[in-house]
């Protein structure tokens, strides 16, 4: 497997899901080899990547195919491919599993407007006794 550069191990995942071939041994070592790789590369769109991000997106695809649950490395993929035209597969992909994407940051409740009543001016009181000086 260390002979394989990561691009050509997905391939071969790729054809062997489409021969209609699972195998989840093999998922397991090109997808600890491909977490491995994308943790210790730059971070995501800093330098060249060891991959395109097409070619992880489609890695993303593959892994969904083949059933494979690793949520660290979907989690990279996710991470890695993010404002790219491969965010959507992806995100497909993680869908495909049944797989929910959270936020980064949780989202802050809306401010719910508070009714305190009516709150108009005082009843403007009748002027008597006024100087007409």
């Amino acid at each position: 497997m260390w002979e394989l550069s990561t691009s050509h191990a997905v391939r071969l995942l790729q054809i062997l899901t489409e021969a209609a071939i699972q195998d989840p041994a093999l998922c397991s070592r090109i997808g600890g080899k491909l977490l491995t790789q994308l943790r210790n590369s730059p971070a995501p769109h800093e330098a060249v990547p060891l991959m395109h991000p097409e070619e992880l997106g489609n890695a993303a695809v593959v892994f969904a195919s083949q059933n494979h649950r690793n949520l660290e490395l979907l989690r990279e993929l996710e991470l890695h491919t993010r404002g790219t035209v491969a965010a959507p597969l992806v995100l497909e992909s993680l869908a495909t599993l049944g797989i929910d994407v959270l936020p980064d940051e949780p989202e802050l409740p809306l401010e719910q407007p508070v009714f305190l009543g009516e709150q108009g001016l005082p009843p403007s009181q009748a002027v008597t006794g006024v100087d007409a000086k």
